[in-house]
């Protein structure tokens, strides 16, 4: 009889808390822009299959895009968070240009990555540097000097020299 009464929780076994989990942000964004789409063409009707086939394939259904808010767009990725273009990669490549090792390191760093964790971060790190010296109107020789050194440096981590 113990036994019977333990199995249906007796006054020892606790109540269990619900509590709700939100969403990443790339899944909200994704929801929003799911339920815009969904509103806005509520009331189109998409071609019958005689109509396709009497149009020879190219019927189509009448869809309008609501597009996507800023905020919408860098959650899902599209942007970088500052609102720049991403440096997409074709899946066919073999391999990455320059520029987008530099933002695969800018991100890791962004990321944080710890500094000296890679040969791509390091050269994330002179990028940075270099552009925190352009910015500089009055360089003294020795930051010119450490510049080139830089630059050399760089190009030897992204293979250009």
């Amino acid at each position: 009889m113990q036994a019977y009464s333990a199995s249906q929780g007796g006054p020892s076994v606790p109540k269990p808390r619900l509590t709700t989990i939100p969403l990443p942000p790339y899944a909200e964004a994704l929801n929003k822009y799911t339920a815009r789409l969904l509103a806005m063409n509520a009331k189109a009707q998409p071609p019958s299959f005689s109509d396709y086939v009497k149009s020879g394939g190219t019927e189509q259904f009448p869809l309008v895009d609501p597009g996507l808010t800023p905020t919408q767009a860098a959650n899902l990725g599209l942007v970088t968070p500052q609102g720049k273009p991403q440096k997409w990669v074709s899946p066919q490549a073999t391999s990455m240009t320059p520029e987008q090792r530099l933002y695969l390191g800018q991100r890791q760093l962004a990321g944080g990555t710890p500094a000296g964790a890679g040969t791509i971060e390091r050269a994330a790190q002179i990028q940075n540097i270099l552009n925190n010296l352009a910015k500089r109107s009055n360089l003294r020789e020795g930051q010119i000097n450490r510049g080139t050194r830089l630059i050399g440096k760089e190009k030897s981590i992204l293979g250009l020299s």
